[in-house]
């Protein structure tokens, strides 16, 4: 499930068609640049292709496909991507990365930023210039690159590594064609995590302004900003008040038992008809250990939802381990107005 819009104006696109997995394309039910795809279990590749009905802006108006590679859907999941930015076709654009600390928001220098074509590309080859050779960018003392790089306006996978960090990637889609002006790519890498330790990492948009995370679990555990710490087993590293994030909750696993994990819109706690924080891109990103790998799992928020409260999911702790299997997808929505009650 997710939106279809153009990223330029922001607005829902009608008109839209979908190849599922290389078939015949077909068109995509929009309901104000919404849609929903039933899909069996597996790993699907999704391609979203604009019609231009007007035919006088040929080459003004043609939007660039975009394909969406390994999309994981488990049996009768429920799963909401991030939102579909269709850009129009150009011969060069321009965009700029800044990269940040998950545990402290300082900006992070030295990382080096690679590209590959469509999104969710993890292992294709990297994109390369004229010559041949992969285009590497390193971003400088401020976390970000020293001049903006230019591509063929599109769609791309970033790979972005540090020392210490765990490499992450970011979907993005480029289509500013004046280098003064770059689109803006943030990004957040998480520090490498110890055997018993695991990171919810929240980000979003520009609005609403202030998001908090909020963690419950056993023995009366509430963490969130009131409560930033707990008893050395829970740690809200990062309060965040000025949009995007990151707002990032460290779990040392310690304590065995069921934990919860929410997000509440701060910024209008009294409001019980707001639909901002579902329109706000927030995306939390869950890193555990298992078995000695770091797994790595985004959850993006619902659209079109009201309500301040947004649950994100429940998971259990057994043997001071996060247990993979028990992690249960929430996704329901309410209203709180004292923080303290946030469940």
């Amino acid at each position: 499930m997710g939106r279809v819009v153009e990223k330029k104006s922001g607005n829902p696109l009608s008109d839209v068609f979908i190849s599922i997995n290389g078939k015949e394309a077909k068109p995509l039910d929009l309901d104000s640049g919404y849609f929903e795809i039933i899909m069996p279990a597996g790993t699907h590749k999704i391609e979203f292709i604009k019609e231009d009905n007007d035919t006088s802006n040929v080459g003004k108006d043609d939007y660039e496909p975009l394909i969406f590679n390994n999309i994981e859907l488990a049996e009768n999941e429920v799963k909401y991507i991030k939102e579909i930015t269709m850009v129009n076709a150009e011969p060069q654009s321009y965009f700029n990365f800044e990269v940040r600390d998950a545990t402290n928001n300082r900006t992070i220098s030295g990382a080096t930023i690679k590209y590959r074509k469509n999104w969710g590309e993890t292992k294709s080859n990297y994109i390369v210039d004229a010559d041949g050779i992969e285009i590497s960018d390193i971003t400088n003392t401020r976390g970000v690159l020293n001049t903006a790089r230019g591509l063929p306006s599109g769609y791309y996978t970033a790979e972005i590594s540090k020392d210490g960090f765990i490499t992450g990637y970011e979907n993005f889609a480029v289509s500013s064609i004046n280098s003064a002006i770059p689109d803006k790519i943030s990004t957040v890498l998480c520090p490498e995590l110890s055997a018993n330790e695991s990171r919810l990492v929240l980000t979003w948009g520009s609005t609403p302004s202030d998001l908090d995370s909020h963690l419950r679990g056993p023995g009366g555990m509430h963490v969130y900003y009131s409560f930033p710490s707990h008893q050395n087993i829970a740690n809200l590293d990062v309060d965040d008040t000025n949009s995007y994030g990151p707002e990032t909750i460290t779990l040392y696993t310690e304590r065995d038992g069921k934990y919860t994990y929410s997000v509440h819109d701060y910024s209008n706690i009294t409001r019980t008809n707001s639909t901002a924080m579902s329109s706000s891109g927030a995306k939390v990103t869950f890193y555990y250990m298992d078995n000695g790998k770091e797994i790595i799992k985004d959850y993006y928020i619902p659209i079109g939802k009201t309500g301040n409260v947004w649950n994100v999911f429940s998971f259990t702790v057994t043997n001071k381990k996060v247990n993979s299997t028990s992690v249960s997808v929430l996704n329901t929505f309410k209203n709180q107005s004292n923080p303290s009650s946030v469940s």
